[in-house]
């Protein structure tokens, strides 16, 4: 089932293919009030992975 989904912040590496998905780096502003239990940080990284099966159009 496809999901929508909205990222923000910035890539900070190059994108890399695979045989079926393509990933790549992001980060973005962290919060001034983390949750309870969690550190304050400056910046949240995380890494990205699509599949390519939606990205390949038919011919």
């Amino acid at each position: 089932m496809p999901h929508k989904m909205t990222l923000t912040g910035s890539a900070t590496g190059p994108l890399r293919e695979y045989d079926r998905y393509v990933a790549f780096d992001m980060r973005e502003k962290g919060s001034p009030s983390a949750p309870k239990g969690l550190k304050k940080s400056t910046f949240i990284s995380y890494t990205v992975f699509v599949a390519k099966k939606p990205l390949i159009k038919p011919d």
